[in-house]
């Protein structure tokens, strides 16, 4: 079954996201990230940590790929390509 997962973003990460200059995410895989999950973001303050109102806040993304378990890439991450859903 697939999934919604609700998760942070600092905001200078928020703008490349939302053009679709940046299609990936690296994360801890806690959440077992499956192709055909949705992803979406919560844009937070940079230094504060404190929610923020973003237009990225309401978009959702495809997860397209999960990339484990490869040289260089910490036990129990993963890198997860992702794609804007379509309005």
């Amino acid at each position: 079954m697939k999934k919604l997962h609700v998760i942070k973003v600092r905001e200078i990460y928020a703008e490349d996201l939302l053009d679709g200059g940046k299609t990936f995410e690296i994360r801890k895989n806690d959440r077992n990230y499956q192709v055909g999950d949705k992803i979406m973001f919560r844009v937070i303050d940079s230094k504060t940590q404190e929610r923020m109102q973003h237009p990225l806040n309401k978009r959702l993304f495809d997860i397209t790929y999960v990339l484990e378990d490869v040289p260089g890439l910490h036990k129990g991450y993963a890198i997860l390509g992702i794609r804007q859903c379509a309005d």
